[in-house]
């Protein structure tokens, strides 16, 4: 089972980067495999909440609903997802030096013949994660993606 974590400090507020982490409309900016992403529930984001995505994986592109699992806005997020690949993660906000520590852990839950590519998944998820970060680090302190 690959468990990821990767940190960014951002030179801007927690409750400004997780306002923009939270958006659905601003997640295809910084992550790099995603397509789209909708809200399908009502309301602002909680506990249940429930997010269609379209990703990019393999040359192909993949339907992914995530699930909000811990919300405490703008400190912190945890999600799972529901797909061939099922994973779950938190997004962890903590104020330091006038700007944002940003902490992203992914754990994703392989089985059968696809834990045995564990290695290469983790490989490949800590480098989309790290460009992923970096991503958004450079829209919201400079306005352009990397």
């Amino acid at each position: 089972m690959p468990h990821i974590e990767q940190s960014v400090f951002i030179n801007k507020p927690p409750k400004e980067v997780f306002a923009f982490c939270e958006g659905p409309k601003t997640m295809a900016l910084w992550q790099g495999t995603l397509v789209s992403a909708e809200k399908l529930t009502e309301g602002p984001w909680r506990v249940g909440s429930v997010i269609k995505m379209v990703q990019r994986a393999m040359g192909r592109e993949v339907e992914v609903m995530l699930e909000i699992t811990e919300y405490d806005a703008p400190h912190k997020y945890c999600f799972k997802n529901h797909s061939q690949i099922p994973f779950e993660g938190c997004q962890t906000y903590q104020s330091k030096d006038g700007g944002t520590y940003l902490t992203l852990a992914i754990d994703a839950k392989t089985q059968g013949l696809v834990r045995l590519a564990d290695g290469l998944l983790k490989r490949q998820m800590e480098k989309q994660a790290a460009e992923d970060l970096e991503r958004l680090k450079d829209l919201l302190e400079n306005g352009t993606p990397v």
